[in-house]
């Protein structure tokens, strides 16, 4: 059967899920991510029932091909003859191949603009900053001098703001050099 790749909903997350072939069925819960590739069970019109191979999301389901003229399955062959090396002709005819990297879904290469966001206002911890739950996040901060930095401020709001503003500073810094750590 053939095999198709999600390449649409990755600011979604993936692309929405139904149990049967009809839009009015129910939704599964999880979508299927970018990037997941699926094989082909059947297809009617633009709706495709699939077995889920790589990635995540519910395991079988139906999903829409292209929606509003946007795609958001393609066959496997067809993105495979995208990332061919492509030729380029200089003028003295010289021919040059350059090869062109798949799309990843996360890191630096992906294409996409990722955006990490906390309410502060939403986030009581409990004790303030010294609760266990604020102190647990300040030791994820190695250097000593950061540390009291945040202690710093008077007010908890602004120590909740320097405590993770230095966070999402380590995890942007891990997730663009692709490190599962922050060591």
């Amino acid at each position: 059967m053939p095999l198709w790749v999600v390449v649409g909903g990755a600011d979604k997350g993936g692309i929405l899920v139904r149990r049967g072939q009809e839009l009015s069925s129910a939704a599964c819960t999880e979508r299927l991510s970018t990037g997941a590739e699926v094989e082909q069970l059947h297809i009617t019109g633009e709706r495709l029932h699939y077995r889920r191979i790589l990635g995540s999301g519910p395991e079988e389901g139906w999903v829409s091909v292209r929606i509003s003229g946007k795609e958001l399955l393609t066959k496997k062959e067809e993105k495979e003859a995208e990332e061919k090396p492509q030729e380029i002709k200089a003028e003295s005819k010289l021919v040059l191949t350059l090869p062109v990297k798949s799309k990843e879904v996360v890191g630096p290469s992906s294409g996409y603009t990722h955006r990490w966001a906390i309410n502060i206002d939403d986030w009581n911890p409990a004790g303030g900053s010294e609760g266990s739950e604020f102190q647990f996040l300040l030791r994820l901060i190695k250097e000593e001098n950061e540390r009291k930095a945040v202690l710093r401020f008077k007010f908890l709001d602004d120590q909740k703001r320097a405590l993770i503003s230095r966070l999402l500073v380590r995890q942007a810094s891990a997730s663009s050099l692709q490190l599962g750590s922050w060591q």
